[in-house]
């Protein structure tokens, strides 16, 4: 039964082969999800929900496929793009066609097959259709696959694509080596389209960027914005681990793909520059655009529990402040063992789709530190407040600090409650400017003896 808004298939078996056949038009296609025509080329952007605009489909971030895709179009596009490897391409005759039809020879016709071998969520799938130019390198993993990089422009553009590409190379390294996590296809793509509404996407193997995402020339591009396409390509690439091959359960998890994917760029980023500088960016950043949307009417948690269209929710606080509580529990743990919990993440769920609590279960179990406590996060919104005033004892050379929060309870949510937050301590010499060691029977960690704490993590035990 066909209405329109879907397809209803009654009496359906267990299994089943269903063939659809469908007819669209990109050209007129508007609204800029599913496939559209971007100038002089077809690209796709389905993320959240673009792929049931393109053909009938349980168009949903928890059903994972393989996908192989055919591509057949006029020679005036000799570019035909989609997901994965690609395993077949030639010219198209009337006998090779799936067309049928009589003018495939006389119009210069041809075909491109790829198939990916990684189950994916529809909002994953990408193909483009054009003419484009090609610059192609290539990168040999730490698992000795070498990979063809590939990244696609107009032809005036290409010389400004080499910043991408040792991005884009920089970024494959530092991900073997932070996180252990090696590229699983046998090419990765970047398109760089000047009408892409999206800013970058993720597809996996198959990335589609604005063009203000990738082209940079060093003579003439500032600063600033070769940075800028340095993270975003970084930011798109680490998606392949967190995004891709681990997925969202349903669009109420977006900031687990999101929020973690930007503390990794943001953690990349700290290579291009010096660590605190990056922070200082990055909390001049959250300070200017997430606390003002957290204390606003349009304050909600990085996990919404209801949302009326899922294009609203992808905020700074979705991104910014996910990516802060990903970093508050990496800075609890210290790299060791959050490097222990992440690799429990990736091998307990690697081909799934997960939530947020899959996420804190393998940093707990890997790290052997609970950290459930940080659930609440993700449910509450609004800035909580900390306050802290220290009084130091000369005579017995103690010093005391205390610490109080608060959070503004926002309209239609529970009274908020009281959050983990971990906090930094050190007390250094006024005179000489050494730091000095902490003491203290309220201490605890695995690397402090005696009590003795200095540079270290510690984590207190006592109210």
């Amino acid at each position: 039964v066909l209405d329109s808004e879907q397809l209803v298939i009654k009496d359906a078996p267990d299994q089943a082969e269903l063939e659809i056949k469908v007819r669209i038009h990109p050209e007129k296609n508007t609204q800029l999800e599913g496939l559209y025509q971007a100038g002089n080329l077809f690209v796709t952007q389905n993320e959240p929900e673009g792929f049931r605009k393109i053909t009938f489909f349980p168009d949903r971030p928890d059903v994972l496929t393989v996908f192989t895709t055919r591509i057949e179009a006029d020679k005036k596009y000799p570019t035909l793009l989609a997901n994965g490897n690609l395993i077949e391409q030639g010219e198209l005759t009337d006998s090779n066609s799936d067309n049928n039809s009589d003018s495939n020879s006389e119009n210069g016709r041809h075909y491109t097959v790829w198939h990916d071998p990684t189950k994916k969520p529809s909002y994953l799938f990408a193909a483009v259709i054009g003419d484009l130019a090609l610059l192609k390198d290539t990168f040999t993993t730490m698992e000795g696959r070498e990979v063809a990089l590939e990244i696609y422009a107009l032809a005036q553009d290409l010389p400004k694509c080499h910043v991408a590409m040792q991005a884009l190379k920089d970024s494959m390294t530092w991900d073997e080596q932070v996180y252990g996590r090696a590229y699983d296809l046998d090419n990765y793509m970047i398109v760089a389209v000047s009408q892409f509404n999206m800013g970058a996407m993720e597809n996996k193997g198959l990335n589609i960027f604005n063009t203000a995402c990738v082209l940079a020339d060093p003579q003439i591009t500032t600063d600033p914005a070769m940075f800028y396409v340095k993270s975003t390509i970084a930011h798109e690439y680490f998606h392949n681990w967190t995004g891709n091959r681990i997925t969202c359960r349903d669009w109420f998890q977006l900031c687990l793909k999101e929020g973690f994917t930007v503390f990794r760029d943001q953690s990349f980023s700290e290579t291009l520059q010096s660590p605190p500088v990056q922070r200082i960016d990055d909390v001049a950043s959250l300070k200017s655009a997430q606390f003002a949307e957290d204390a606003g009417p349009l304050s909600h948690p990085p996990r919404p529990d209801h949302f009326v269209e899922i294009n609203n929710f992808y905020t700074a606080t979705v991104y910014d402040k996910g990516a802060e509580i990903a970093r508050m529990m990496a800075n609890l743990l210290g790299p060791e063992k959050f490097r222990q919990g992440t690799d429990e993440y990736f091998r307990r769920h690697d081909g799934e789709a997960v939530t947020v609590e899959d996420l804190i279960d393998s940093l707990s179990d890997g790290s052997g530190v609970d950290l459930r406590n940080f659930l609440p996060w993700y449910n509450q919104p609004g800035t909580p407040c900390v306050k802290g005033s220290g009084h130091y004892d000369a005579e017995a050379k103690t010093y005391t600090l205390k610490l109080s929060q608060s959070t503004a309870k926002r309209p239609h949510y529970p009274e908020p409650q009281a959050l983990p937050i971990p906090v930094g301590v050190a007390l250094f010499d006024q005179q000489t400017g050494e730091q000095l060691a902490l003491y203290s029977s309220a201490l605890t960690t695995s690397a402090a003896q005696n009590d003795q704490v200095k540079d270290g993590l510690f984590v207190l035990d006592q109210a």
